[in-house]
């Protein structure tokens, strides 16, 4: 599955897709993206600060990834519990949020927000522990989507959106996006990223910067491998999507998929 769409407006519809409205196998770590994107929405919605701390209940345990932070029994303000979400695919994080906002909310957030393929069923299990109020649905999404979602995000000024662009930006899996772009640097930036991956799902979300020579876009990206765990595939991918972008120019409006 293949999502690529260029971010300046008034070109947000300017996009290819192979496979893109296709639902995933999984959607993995992917599924932080429309979560992060409910918090912004909630927080500009009901004028909530995002420096609010909120407890992580014992409930949401699992098992994390190596320099995952968030402690159930302790308290972060809800920028820290997002920003870990997406930096550190932190899975504790990811549950308290859950908790925090509500299956109900997010699934209707993001239906509102025209993402009519995301679901948000279930919270996320480590090694083996099951969380409390774990869920009885599917997480699900598709390269459409997600490459959406983030142009919404990296298009806008909005306080709450520039925090998950922070949070992007600081991703600690650097071993697909990232690494596949580097030897096209600096011609084409890195700017944040969202990776995922799990038994079913190979995949990644990445926002990028492209010299054309006499200007420069910025593009989303967003590449899923079903029932396949092959990085150097999805690095190959990526890098030859950007080098195409680098080579032949900005995408044209005349023939886009919408």
């Amino acid at each position: 599955h293949i999502s690529l769409c260029q971010i300046e407006p008034p070109s947000t519809k300017i996009c290819r897709h192979h496979l893109g409205d296709q639902p995933l196998a999984s959607a993995a770590s992917l599924i932080k993206v429309p979560m992060a994107v409910a918090l912004a929405h909630k927080a500009q919605a009901e004028n909530i600060d995002l420096d609010t701390a909120i407890p992580v209940a014992p409930g949401n345990y699992t098992e994390n990834a190596e320099g995952a932070l968030i402690e159930v029994g302790k308290s972060y303000s809800l920028r820290e519990i997002m920003s870990q979400m997406i930096q550190r695919s932190d899975n504790i994080a990811t549950n308290q949020l859950i908790d925090y906002m509500g299956y109900s909310y997010l699934n209707r957030t993001t239906a509102g927000l025209g993402y009519s393929q995301t679901s948000i069923g279930h919270k996320l299990i480590g090694a083996q522990t099951v969380p409390a109020n774990f869920g009885t649905g599917l997480n699900q999404s598709t390269t459409q989507d997600i490459t959406a979602m983030m142009v919404h995000l990296y298009g806008s000024q909005q306080p709450g959106r520039k925090a998950i662009q922070l949070a992007l930006s600081e991703q600690k899996d650097q071993e697909l996006g990232y690494s596949a772009l580097k030897p096209l640097s600096p011609t084409v930036k890195w700017l944040g990223e969202k990776t995922g991956q799990n038994s079913l799902v190979i995949a990644s979300t990445i926002a990028m910067e492209v010299d054309h020579g006499t200007d420069s876009k910025r593009y989303i990206l967003t590449v899923a491998l079903d029932h396949d765990h092959d990085v150097y595939l999805l690095n190959q991918i990526v890098y030859q999507v950007a080098l195409q972008l680098r080579q032949n120019g900005p995408l044209r409006p005349e023939i886009s998929q919408t």
